[in-house]
């Protein structure tokens, strides 16, 4: 019975032996859900973690360290995403000087008189910038909210 339902699905006879003893064991042949490892944390740990992350700046090692839990980092990482809060580079916005702004004072008045033609053209940026800073980028755990001003990283530096 078995080698006929194999060939007249179009599958191997292990496969049709192994759906069957499924269904006999358990009534059901499709894929049961696994419950992968046993949690780590409590619901209250997992509701800690979450209030803890309080500023948009600190990383899940703090939080875990301020919580004392014996988990790993990526643990709490795991708690967080599982509520939305992800990994974000914050944006930055460069702080203009004084020398900045006369600068484009400048050149504006340089090219008072110009039309759309010369304008449409006209892009002020400042994108090349060197710092003496040796920290890498800071991170912002808030979805959708890099732009907003308190989660936007501001610094001085002068280029001219």
């Amino acid at each position: 019975m078995k080698a006929g339902l194999a060939r007249e699905i179009g599958i191997s006879k292990p496969t049709v032996r192994y759906w069957w003893w499924r269904w006999e064991e358990s009534g059901n042949p499709l894929n049961q859900s696994k419950s992968g490892g046993q949690r780590k944390t409590t619901p209250a740990d997992d509701q800690r973690i979450v209030e803890a992350e309080t500023s948009p700046l600190i990383n899940a090692a703090t939080i875990r360290e301020r919580l004392q839990l014996d988990v790993y980092a990526g643990t709490v990482r795991s708690q967080l995403h599982e509520v939305g809060i992800h990994h974000r580079t914050l944006a930055i916005k460069e702080n203009l000087e004084d020398c900045h702004h006369t600068a484009r004072f400048q050149f504006a008045q340089q090219y008072e008189g110009e039309g759309i033609d010369v304008w449409g053209k006209v892009v002020i940026l400042d994108e090349k910038t060197f710092a003496s800073a040796t920290h890498g980028p800071l991170h912002c755990r808030r979805p959708n909210m890099r732009h907003e001003h308190q989660n936007i990283n501001e610094v001085a530096r002068t280029d001219m």
